[in-house]
């Protein structure tokens, strides 16, 4: 494997009913490090619980008092069902009461069911750099589960060779060459070529296509490849190391007529 640096850029979900709370929440994020925080906006708690349970590699969390779908707690409740691997770790809680808060994460038998680490909005900057520093990158947990949720045959010889073509990926921090850096570094470690993880990855490709889940018509439609158009290997191999760094944000517009984010004042975080 090529010795190749990484670096995540931080990717931050902001999940409430209200889009005033985005505005504010989002300007306040860009004025922190210049834009460089890659902001998602949920008003459903079960399209983040989806996102996150699909491998979406959220370093932070910033909840209002509820989102359209279930109120905060509801919403934490939700989020200590999933694996561990799948969790921020990061959680501001803005406007949440900190007695229902420590309540929610208090330790039973001993075990605290879900420990991400309270931030809040003063020292969310500096907790995203440690937390950066000291990370692993998704690997191929990350990639099984996103492969998962899209239906993928886990026998099929296409799922490992794209398992390990995305893992070779990861280790660069932008641009690499996908048939030397990473076809034919596969193909070495099977004794095949360059060619042959590229037809099985194709392979892999038609089958996800032809299985049409809705967690792979939506990863389609993020990244701009309407189904029907033909994706290429190394395509599928950016967009799938993309997804798994910093997903694309969707943000919500704000319509004529809304009041101005001014209306609306933050709380100060909760701290358990």
């Amino acid at each position: 494997m090529n010795d190749a640096s990484y670096s995540g850029r931080p990717w931050v979900a902001i999940a409430s009913y209200d889009p005033r709370f985005f505005r504010i929440c989002e300007h306040y994020l860009a004025c922190l490090d210049g834009g460089a925080i890659r902001c998602e906006t949920f008003q459903s708690g079960q399209e983040l619980l989806a996102r996150l349970e699909q491998g979406a590699a959220c370093q932070a969390l910033l909840l209002d008092n509820a989102l359209a779908d279930m109120d905060t707690l509801t919403f934490c409740h939700r989020l200590q069902q999933l694996d561990p691997g799948c969790r921020p770790a990061l959680l501001l809680a803005l406007t949440c009461d900190v007695r229902e808060l420590d309540s929610l994460f208090r330790p039973e038998n001993g075990v605290r069911p879900c420990a991400p680490r309270l931030s809040s909005l003063s020292s969310l900057l500096l907790d995203l750099k440690s937390l950066l520093a000291s990370s692993p990158r998704p690997n191929a947990g990350s990639v099984n589960r996103l492969l998962a949720s899209w239906g993928a045959p886990s026998q099929m010889v296409g799922v490992v060779y794209l398992r390990e073509s995305v893992c070779l990926a990861l280790q660069y921090d932008s641009h690499f060459a996908i048939r030397k850096d990473i076809l034919q570094e596969v193909g070495d470690w099977h004794t095949i070529t360059d060619e042959a993880v590229d037809s099985g990855i194709r392979r892999l490709i038609d089958a996800l296509d032809r299985k049409k889940a809705p967690a792979w018509l939506s990863f389609r439609q993020r990244h701009h490849l309407p189904q029907g158009s033909k994706l290429t290997t190394g395509t599928f191999i950016y967009e799938v190391r993309d997804e798994l760094l910093s997903p694309p944000p969707a943000p919500n517009a704000p319509s004529e007529g809304e009041p101005q984010p001014d209306e609306r004042e933050p709380q100060p975080a909760a701290c358990v």
